[in-house]
């Protein structure tokens, strides 16, 4: 029986002197991998969606604790080292801003678990308060436990971000930082 080792070898090439799985991409120009729609230079322009896609599926497909490294595969006429050490700063710019709003977005996510935390504490609180204040009547009754009830709302929601969106965010943020990271060859046939 395959492993699951084996059955990413027969997808992937691998780098035998490093064991990475090979990302490997065909392009017919250097501007294949940017978005056409982008105006900006090479450096600082958008990935275009279908490169986006395609690295997403291949680091989804190879678990994050195997390395990765990306290969791009062009015709040798195309070959001009000052338009490759471009797209080598375009990929790293992207990378990098990618990676950091993934990172904010987890941040994002941990403030907002909190404030969830801090209203439910102070709603608790307020529904303990005016129970005990010695209030009696229909009125009282009710404001206060729908004062309970919002606040165990909000601790739904803080344990909802902390145990199902977080995890998420970070795992998109880990295989983004390994894209980030991994070494990127070109070849020309």
């Amino acid at each position: 029986m395959k492993t699951k080792y084996d059955r990413l070898r027969h997808l992937y090439d691998v780098n035998d002197a490093t064991g990475a799985f090979v990302i490997q991409l065909l392009i017919a120009r250097y501007t294949d991998l940017f978005n056409d729609l982008d105006p900006a230079p090479m450096r600082r322009r958008d990935l275009d969606t279908s490169v986006v896609d395609y690295f997403d599926a291949c680091s989804s497909e190879i678990p994050l604790n195997y390395s990765i490294e990306l290969s791009f595969v062009a015709p040798k006429e195309i070959f001009d080292g000052d338009k490759e050490s471009r797209v080598r700063a375009g990929l790293a710019t992207w990378l990098d801003f990618t990676a950091n709003k993934a990172k904010g977005a987890i941040f994002e996510s941990l403030k907002r678990a909190l404030q969830y935390v801090g209203a439910f504490v102070l709603l608790i609180i307020g529904s303990f308060v005016l129970r005990n204040a010695g209030l009696d009547g229909f009125a009282v009754e009710t404001i206060s436990e729908g004062i309970s009830i919002g606040s165990w709302v909000f601790l739904w929601e803080a344990f909802a971000i902390i145990f199902f969106k977080l995890h998420k965010l970070v795992k998109q943020y880990r295989k983004i930082a390994r894209i980030r990271n991994a070494p990127i060859s070109f070849r020309y046939n």
